[in-house]
């Protein structure tokens, strides 16, 4: 999977939608119904999780996200309000 195989359109929306609720870990966007739904032919790849987050870090501006600690779920993102 490269960074240009992710949907960014269901990326935002995603966020969008989780950031509601307030702040969330890279591995509950990817492992979102709509993200998985989207990206089906890379979920099961090992690096899949990673990717998604990379995208996220690099566009975290444009989605009001800021980073937090990092466990076994991916970076915790922060919501900026």
């Amino acid at each position: 999977m490269k960074f240009s195989d992710v949907d960014r359109v269901v990326l935002r929306e995603v966020v969008r939608e989780l950031s509601e609720r307030g702040d969330f870990r890279t591995k509950d966007v990817s492992g979102h119904p709509k993200m998985v739904g989207s990206h089906h032919a890379f979920v099961l790849e090992s690096h899949y999780h990673d990717v998604v987050g990379r995208v996220i870090g690099r566009e975290s501006v444009a989605l009001n996200l800021r980073r937090g600690g990092r466990n076994v779920r991916g970076m915790l993102w922060i919501v900026v309000r």
